[in-house]
């Protein structure tokens, strides 16, 4: 009710209608009035604290751990700096990324062949592919005739 409501004094009423209802229920007042301010303060817009820490993206191995500690033991060292800007109030936020293995480095998801231009098509016409029965009755040929008119066009 809360969340979906863009208009405080409607939300209000129809907040008032529901704890009606939640009371006729069956429901006790307290507990009603309780989980109605839980609500609230749940709901309520959280002031941000300025700009958003920095983000250290690390690809994960044995020795990104190591990595991780020495910035955090040597970070009063770093933020002391003063050509470090200010933006650096905080540590930054250290996230990890996932290795490459083995199946990355051999399966492709995209062949790269699919996207280079099919040999078959360079030659115009009609052609065999010497991979079905019917193939095997079939003239290969450049042009064609109309079965009617008998005129002859190129393919």
């Amino acid at each position: 009710m809360i969340r979906n409501n863009s208009d405080v004094n409607i939300m209000e009423e129809q907040l008032k209608a529901m704890m009606e209802r939640f009371l006729v229920c069956g429901y006790r007042r307290n507990d009603l009035v309780r989980a109605l301010e839980e609500a609230k303060i749940a709901n309520s817009p959280r002031a941000k604290d300025g700009a958003p820490r920095l983000v250290f993206p690390v690809t994960y191995h044995d020795a990104s751990m190591e990595v991780t500690r020495i910035i955090k033991d040597n970070w009063k060292i770093l933020s002391c700096d003063d050509t470090l800007p200010k933006v650096f109030k905080e540590p930054p936020l250290i996230c990890y990324r996932r290795n490459k293995n083995l199946r990355d480095m051999l399966v492709h998801t995209a062949p790269s062949k699919s996207y280079e231009k099919n040999t078959e098509m360079q030659f115009r016409g009609s052609i065999r592919c010497l991979g079905c029965v019917t193939c095997g009755h079939m003239t290969p040929s450049r042009t064609f005739q109309h079965p009617h008119s008998n005129k002859i066009f190129q393919i």
